[in-house]
C-alpha cells in the first residue's frame, strides 16, 4: 500500500561530504520526494529544490492511489 506522499528538504548526512553519489535504479536512503510503501519509505529526486519537488509530488499524486495523499 502506498501512503504518505511528502516532501522533505532535509539534507542527507553524507551529501557532499564523503563523495557519495546517486545511483539510478538502486534503493536510495535520501531524496526530497518520499512516500511509504508498506513498511518501507521510498526516496526519490535527490538534489532537487523545493519548487521542483512540489511539481514531482503533484505529478505523482495524480497517478498514485488515493491512499498516497495525506
Amino acid at each position: 500500500m502506498i501512503d504518505n506522499l511528502r516532501i522533505d528538504m532535509s539534507q542527507w548526512a553524507g551529501e557532499d561530504n564523503d563523495g557519495a553519489e546517486y545511483v539510478p535504479f538502486t534503493k536510495q536512503q535520501w531524496g526530497t520526494v518520499r512516500f511509504d510503501y508498506g513498511a518501507e519509505t521510498i526516496h526519490l529526486a535527490p538534489h532537487v529544490d523545493a519548487p521542483e519537488a512540489l511539481q514531482i509530488a503533484d505529478w505523482l499524486r495524480r497517478r498514485l492511489p488515493v491512499s498516497a495523499s495525506c
